[in-house]
């Protein structure tokens, strides 16, 4: 097994754009990530929420063996959505596991997207019938904190990698 940390401070803006901050990385959580069996901790995290259109996402990103590891959620305002924040639930691959609004033709389903990219190379765990899932098991929507954990399985053509593992108290900005 291998263990690889990533440090550098994080810079966060706050509201007036004249002033900012420097946070550590401790105080803006870790993500602890197994990548088929070899464990590496991110510590220096890149996250953001956009609320836009009755809609949310969540991205949580940050640098994985020399490439990019992204984390995403969505989720529709209907769904009862936290003032600056998104829901604490289960956020499914498989969408017979999805809580769904079916208007019409449209389904408004919460969704989950997992993706690695690396050397030209983009893995993402987007088959409908996969077994994965990213669990938001708390988030502070005061001061922007959220943590949870995932499993999912990524191809790049027939080319797999397995995923798993948490974060805790990480930061996110809000982008609206």
């Amino acid at each position: 097994s291998t263990t690889s940390s990533t440090t550098s401070s994080t810079t966060s803006s706050t509201t007036s754009s004249t002033t900012s901050s420097t946070t550590s990385p401790t105080e803006c959580g870790t993500m602890t990530v197994k990548k088929d069996g070899a464990t590496y901790t991110i510590n220096n995290l890149n996250n953001t929420l956009l609320i836009s259109s009755g809609a949310r996402r969540l991205d949580i990103r940050g640098s994985l063996d020399s490439g990019t590891f992204v984390l995403t959620v969505s989720d529709y305002d209907f769904n009862k959505q936290p003032e600056n924040g998104i829901k604490v639930q289960t956020y499914f691959q498989n969408q017979s596991k999805k809580d769904c609004k079916i208007d019409g033709f449209i389904s408004y389903c919460p969704g989950m997207l997992g993706s690695f990219s690396k050397n030209n190379k983009l893995y993402m765990a987007f088959e409908p019938e996969g077994d994965g899932s990213i669990v938001i098991s708390s988030i502070d929507t005061i001061n922007k904190k959220v943590s949870g954990n995932f499993n999912f399985v990524a191809f790049y053509g027939r080319e797999s990698i397995t995923f798993s593992g948490s974060f805790s108290n990480v930061c996110y900005k809000i982008i609206q």
